[in-house]
Protein backbone atom coordinates (compact mmCIF):
# COMPACT_ATOMS: atom_id res chain seq x y z
CA UNK A 1 0.00 0.00 0.00
CA UNK A 2 2.87 2.37 0.69
CA UNK A 3 4.30 1.80 -2.76
CA UNK A 4 1.05 2.56 -4.55
CA UNK A 5 0.01 5.47 -2.34
CA UNK A 6 3.24 7.43 -2.66
CA UNK A 7 3.09 8.11 1.09
CA UNK A 8 6.17 9.08 3.07
CA UNK A 9 5.05 7.18 6.16
CA UNK A 10 4.47 5.45 8.40
CA UNK A 11 7.78 3.65 8.43
CA UNK A 12 7.74 -0.13 8.29
CA UNK A 13 10.14 -2.73 9.67
CA UNK A 14 9.89 -6.20 8.12
CA UNK A 15 11.59 -9.23 9.61
CA UNK A 16 11.94 -12.01 7.06
CA UNK A 17 13.21 -15.19 8.65
CA UNK A 18 12.12 -18.68 9.61
CA UNK A 19 13.03 -18.08 13.24
CA UNK A 20 11.81 -14.63 14.31
CA UNK A 21 12.21 -15.16 18.06
CA UNK A 22 14.28 -12.58 19.96
CA UNK A 23 16.93 -15.16 20.77
CA UNK A 24 17.68 -15.50 17.06
CA UNK A 25 17.27 -12.02 15.59
CA UNK A 26 16.67 -9.71 18.56
CA UNK A 27 20.16 -8.22 18.73
CA UNK A 28 20.25 -7.66 14.97
CA UNK A 29 16.81 -5.99 14.97
CA UNK A 30 17.79 -3.65 17.80
CA UNK A 31 21.11 -2.81 16.08
CA UNK A 32 19.38 -2.01 12.78
CA UNK A 33 16.72 0.11 14.51
CA UNK A 34 19.42 2.14 16.25
CA UNK A 35 21.45 2.52 13.06
CA UNK A 36 18.48 3.47 10.91
CA UNK A 37 16.78 5.90 13.29
CA UNK A 38 17.09 8.83 10.87
CA UNK A 39 15.70 6.85 7.94
CA UNK A 40 12.81 5.50 10.03
CA UNK A 41 11.95 8.95 11.35
CA UNK A 42 11.97 10.34 7.79
CA UNK A 43 9.92 7.44 6.38
CA UNK A 44 11.43 4.17 5.22
CA UNK A 45 10.87 0.48 4.82
CA UNK A 46 13.56 -1.53 6.58
CA UNK A 47 13.75 -5.25 5.80
CA UNK A 48 15.83 -7.42 8.12
CA UNK A 49 16.77 -11.04 7.50
CA UNK A 50 19.40 -13.41 8.88
CA UNK A 51 22.09 -12.01 6.58
CA UNK A 52 21.50 -8.30 6.06
CA UNK A 53 19.21 -5.31 6.38
CA UNK A 54 17.93 -3.26 3.47
CA UNK A 55 16.49 0.27 3.56
CA UNK A 56 14.08 1.86 1.08
CA UNK A 57 13.40 5.54 1.60
CA UNK A 58 9.75 6.56 1.22
CA UNK A 59 7.97 7.46 -0.94
CA UNK A 60 8.71 4.52 -3.20
CA UNK A 61 8.65 5.70 -6.78
CA UNK A 62 7.75 3.35 -9.56
CA UNK A 63 9.70 3.50 -12.77
CA UNK A 64 7.99 3.66 -16.12
CA UNK A 65 9.44 4.00 -19.57
CA UNK A 66 8.58 7.69 -19.85
CA UNK A 67 9.55 8.71 -16.33
CA UNK A 68 13.06 7.28 -16.17
CA UNK A 69 15.06 6.99 -12.98
CA UNK A 70 13.64 10.10 -11.32
CA UNK A 71 9.99 9.06 -11.47
CA UNK A 72 9.12 12.22 -13.42
CA UNK A 73 11.12 14.48 -11.13
CA UNK A 74 14.12 16.54 -12.06
CA UNK A 75 17.44 14.66 -12.30
CA UNK A 76 18.72 16.73 -9.38
CA UNK A 77 15.80 15.59 -7.14
CA UNK A 78 16.35 11.98 -8.19
CA UNK A 79 20.04 12.21 -7.25
CA UNK A 80 19.09 13.62 -3.84
CA UNK A 81 16.90 10.60 -3.04
CA UNK A 82 19.54 8.24 -4.38
CA UNK A 83 22.22 9.86 -2.23
CA UNK A 84 20.09 9.48 0.89
CA UNK A 85 19.50 5.83 0.05
CA UNK A 86 23.18 5.19 -0.61
CA UNK A 87 24.17 6.80 2.73
CA UNK A 88 21.64 4.62 4.56
CA UNK A 89 22.91 1.48 2.82
CA UNK A 90 26.54 2.41 3.57
CA UNK A 91 25.64 2.57 7.27
CA UNK A 92 24.21 -0.95 7.08
CA UNK A 93 27.18 -2.32 5.12
CA UNK A 94 29.67 -0.74 7.52
CA UNK A 95 28.15 -2.58 10.46
CA UNK A 96 27.98 -6.00 8.85
CA UNK A 97 30.58 -8.46 10.18
CA UNK A 98 33.36 -9.36 7.79
CA UNK A 99 33.22 -12.82 6.24
CA UNK A 100 34.73 -15.26 8.69
CA UNK A 101 33.98 -13.06 11.73
CA UNK A 102 31.48 -14.36 14.26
Amino acid sequence: MLATSGATGPSVVQVRAQDVFPESLGAQVVRVLLEQTDALESGAIVTIDEIAARVRILPIRRRSGSEGLGGGRSPRAARGDRGKFERAMAKVRDTQPEEGDA
